[in-house]
This record gives C-alpha cells, structure tokens and sequence, in this order.
C-alpha cells in the first residue's frame, strides 16, 4: 500500500508541474471552502469486528489556490462517526478542471493525507489515506462557487478499508497582492 501512495503523490507532483511553470498572474484565485458531506466507512475484512458506523456526516475547512485549469488544496476534516471518539482526515487535493461553459465546470482530481482516528474500544487509526475525486463547480458569482462531488479516500491499515463521501463545498476566491 505505501508503494501506491508514493505513486500517488508521485503522479501529483508531475501533474502539478504545469502550476509552478506558468506565470500566477493570469486568471488564477486563492481559495478558501467550507465543505459538508455525507459518508460511508468500509471495514477490511482482516480488521476483524470493528462495529463501524454505516453513515455519517462530515464537516471540512479547505485553503487552495487555481489557475484557469488546476486547482490545489489543503483540507482538514472532521468525520462525525457515532462510535468513535474523534476521527480527522488531514490532506491535499490536486484537481484538473475541464472548462466546459462560463457558468460551470467539471474537475477530476486524486487526493492524499493523514487518518487520525479513535474507536470507542480504543483502537486507534493513524495512517495515510490516498484517493480521488469527481464533481461540478457552478459560478455563483465572479467571486464565488457552489461545489457538488464525489470522493473515495482508501486508508492505509487493516481496520478501516475506505471513505465513500459525497459532499458540497462553497468556495470563496480572492486574489492577494
């Protein structure tokens, strides 16, 4: 598994390449997202027993930047799981955004971070997490989008398999001088 994340966070840095070689000062945003979603959490068959809650809500804090095709973020969020005592995913997001009309685009993005979770009988998950994500954004405003998505996150132990969300986000763009 650890050989897939450094794949992935491989395949991310090259993807991300176009970023640092183009001139920031064309049509590109800092962001900042408010993130609710709705998730299902899969047990590996080799956890043995862990009673897992079957859905749940999430709640997330997102701070990013995009040019007119990428988009990079750094998340943190807090995964509001009945039968654990905490549970937080910390991460990074790197998406592709498919321009497809002035009022909406389409993105596809992979993402990867850190799982810190605690179940009641005192099992403690702290391990990495890599995955993907799909969904549309619609321009609000100039200064404002309305995010709709999808993401599976695969977490890296033998306790929990993966995270199935699917969430919206409002995103804020500034641009800092």
């Amino acid at each position: 598994m650890k050989k897939n994340l450094t794949k992935v966070v491989l395949a991310t840095l090259i993807a991300a390449a176009p970023l640092a070689a183009s001139d920031f000062t064309y049509n590109t945003n800092s962001l900042f997202a408010l993130e609710g979603g709705y998730n299902s959490m899969n047990e590996d068959g080799a956890g043995g027993g862990l009673d897992l809650a079957d859905n749940f809500g999430s709640f997330g804090l997102k701070l990013g930047a995009e040019s007119q095709n990428y988009r990079i973020f750094v998340n943190a969020n807090y995964e509001a799981i009945s039968n654990f005592d905490y549970a937080y995913l910390y991460g990074v997001a790197l998406q592709y955004k498919f321009n497809f009309t002035e009022s909406a685009n389409f993105f596809l993005g992979v993402n990867g971070g850190y799982a810190n979770m605690k179940h009641e009988n005192g099992l403690k998950i702290s391990d990495p997490y890599f995955g993907g994500d799909a969904g549309f954004n619609f321009h609000a405003s100039e200064l404002i989008d309305l995010e709709l998505a999808a993401r599976v996150n695969l977490v890296d132990n033998n306790l929990v398999d993966n995270i199935v969300t699917g969430y919206a986000s409002i995103i804020f763009k500034y641009q800092m001088d």
